[in-house]
């Protein structure tokens, strides 16, 4: 199997914030930007992790694909032709859950940060 993800390295890179960034608005527009393809990035790997084989890897989004042809019995087109925006629309139950896992830390700890220096998101 595959190396297990570093999700604090992974959020970093979503954000593109550096760790010495100061500007309270700037982290705050990083992070509010960076959330929803993060979740889908950790939804995708948890789903990949569940599914993944040594004859199919799971590549990709296709983790995503499989859990909702699961899910919903749609047909492959029907999911290839989800944007992310939608992906995310469909999948927003799923991703709320992710609140409070190990791979929304990263999240928080930004979140925490900003609110601990009167920024609300």
């Amino acid at each position: 199997m595959s190396e297990p993800v570093n999700y604090p390295k992974v959020w970093r890179e979503h954000t593109g914030l550096s760790d010495s960034e100061q500007n309270l608005g700037v982290i705050k527009s990083a992070v509010i930007k960076a959330i929803p393809g993060y979740l889908l990035f950790c939804f995708c790997e948890m789903q990949r992790e569940a599914q993944a084989t040594f004859w199919e890897p799971m590549d990709g989004n296709k983790p995503v694909s499989a859990y909702l042809i699961k899910k919903h019995h749609w047909h492959p087109d029907q999911v290839s032709a989800l944007s992310n925006e939608l992906l995310l629309l469909v999948l927003h139950d799923e991703l709320l859950h992710l609140q409070g896992s190990p791979m929304y830390d990263p999240v928080q700890k930004d979140i925490d940060f900003l609110e601990g220096r009167g920024v609300h998101i």
